[in-house]
């Protein structure tokens, strides 16, 4: 089983800037109404702020979305509407055991929201935050088994999405495995390989 997380980067379409503008997931979110179909409850919503920031000069990286196929297919229309094109999709790909050990090991500080990890990036002093002294925790979601039922249920969501953009050819899967230098790299060889492929520039 793999865990898949996706990044969209649109190549900008002039080299005039060099500022590629990051939306978070929480400002291109669906609208969620209390009632309505479940096709109410997954329609995105668009804002003025962020459909302009879809034609930045730079293109622009999406964080997280669509985490549907009813958003992805959203989110075609809307581009179709803005004549824009989404050159690549990068999924990162792990498997649910190395999920599982850098969730479960995950520690986080609830006043400065600092991120520590048991084995790789432990804290000074055990369960003490190092920046501001507070205790330490868990969420309580982030033990195995607990870890595993949601990927379980992560992959049921997400595989149809993935899918999606294998069929429109601009899916890039990224193994996450290693060092995030590692997969740094991969992802940049990833890119250029794809716009190369697609005749589209990419900016170093």
């Amino acid at each position: 089983s793999r865990k898949n997380k996706r990044r969209m980067m649109l190549s900008p379409k002039t080299t005039g800037s060099n500022h590629m503008p990051l939306i978070p997931l929480d400002e291109m979110r669906p609208h969620r109404p209390q009632t309505g179909s479940p096709r109410a409850r997954d329609k995105i919503t668009e804002t003025p702020k962020r459909t302009a920031c879809l034609r930045c000069r730079g293109g622009f990286i999406l964080d997280g979305f669509p985490r549907s196929l009813q958003q992805a297919n959203d989110f075609d229309a809307l581009l179709q509407r803005l004549n824009l094109q989404l050159d690549a999709v990068v999924s990162y790909t792990l498997s649910i055991e190395e999920t599982i050990h850098r969730a479960s090991g995950r520690l986080t500080c609830p006043k400065c929201h600092a991120v520590y990890h048991l084995v790789s990036k432990p804290p000074a002093k055990p369960g003490i935050c190092d920046r501001c002294g507070n205790t330490l925790t868990r969420r309580h979601d982030d033990h195995p088994e607990a870890i595993r039922v949601r990927m379980h249920e992560y992959a049921a969501i997400t595989e149809p999405l993935v899918e999606h953009y294998r069929q429109k050819g601009n899916l890039l899967e990224v193994s996450a495995e290693g060092l995030p230098a590692d997969v740094l790299a991969r992802t940049l060889t990833g890119l250029y390989a794809l716009a190369h492929r697609a005749h589209v520039p990419l900016r170093p």
